[in-house]
């Protein structure tokens, strides 16, 4: 007997998109699922596209939510989710008529509590089609792509795992959390999920391609987040404890000078705690290649202190080494 797979889909200002969505996922050879459309608030027309196909599909279920960010609508479906698996789509992505067979005869071959596919981007601005392999850093790759799985909900369940409050780098939050708690994750060698990055002129831009200091600092945030995650589990530590420094502190540009000083002190505060929650004796990266700047001299610092060194080092330093290399 086949285990029913709930799908969530979160939904905001995709009005363009929705339909797609929708029927890519109606078109699955699985049989046993439901799709729980989880209204953010959106305010166009997807209320009215969510409620007239739960009208027209009985496996097809509408919540209508506050607008709080697409982590609380993913954790308002899982809740609400009846299925033995949970599977993830957003709702300007497609997916492939074969990827939800593909992952739950693996899952039931296996019992696994993950089951893992991979990710076809396609990218019309720049012309790019392309299967992400899992290339990077072991953690990054692992941590990736939450969506072109699924997962036992009774792990999620039983150990709390949420999306937490983040406009970027919620989902490699959510991913940690399944890394630290999954018994069993296993793969299918084949593309579950078509990830489609909107057009330039989109009417609704998709959150990575907005640049703001809100995800600006989430930038910040969310790698704090998983710093003091890992370090509280033995598991990660053992697993990914030497990768901490490449995969999650992130890398100073000249954008940090363009913010205010308020904004740059909480980004430095938060930046502070990675970099002295990271075993730098430990990592294959030097901390100089983020930082610009010993780690040492750098926690001693104050964020003004820190601004003005980077002003020296982008406007003075670097330039003067460009001409001497020349």
């Amino acid at each position: 007997m086949q285990p029913m797979l709930s799908i969530i889909v979160p939904v905001y200002k995709t009005q363009e998109y929705l339909e797609r969505c929708i029927e890519a996922i109606l078109k699955t050879n699985y049989q046993k699922f439901e799709v729980v459309l989880v209204d953010d608030g959106s305010p166009d027309e997807c209320p009215q596209i969510c409620d007239r196909y739960a009208e027209k599909y009985s496996n097809i279920y509408v919540l209508h939510e506050e607008n709080q960010g697409v982590y609380a609508a993913r954790n308002a479906g899982i809740e609400y989710a009846h299925g033995e698996y949970i599977a993830f789509c957003d709702s300007d992505d497609c997916v492939p008529e074969n990827s939800y067979e593909l992952l739950m005869e693996r899952a039931a071959q296996t019992g696994a509590d993950v089951v893992r596919g991979l990710v076809r981007q396609i990218d019309k601005n720049i012309g790019e089609d392309c299967v992400k392999k899992r290339t990077d850093s072991i953690l990054r790759s692992a941590t990736s792509a939450h969506y072109c799985n699924v997962y036992k909900k009774e792990m999620i369940i039983r150990n709390n795992i949420k999306f937490q409050p983040f406009t970027l780098g919620e989902d490699i939050s959510f991913m940690i959390q399944i890394l630290n708690c999954a018994e069993r994750i296993v793969s299918v060698n084949e593309v579950t999920y078509y990830y489609l990055i909107r057009s330039e002129n989109s009417q609704n831009k998709s959150a990575i391609q907005i640049k703001d200091f809100r995800h600006y600092y989430d930038n910040f945030r969310w790698r704090e987040w998983v710093v003091n995650y890992m370090n509280s589990s033995e598991k990660l530590l053992q697993m990914y404890g030497t990768q901490m420094g490449g995969g999650l502190c992130p890398i100073i540009t000249k954008e940090w000078l363009k913010y205010s000083k308020e904004e740059r002190v909480q980004c430095f505060e938060c930046l502070k705690n990675i970099v002295k929650n990271i075993d730098w004796e430990k990592q294959k990266v030097n901390e100089n290649g983020y930082l610009w700047i010993n780690k040492d001299k750098f926690c001693k610092m104050t964020e003004s202190q820190y601004t003005n060194y980077l002003r020296k080092r982008f406007y003075l330093i670097e330039p003067i080494k460009k001409v001497l290399v020349r």
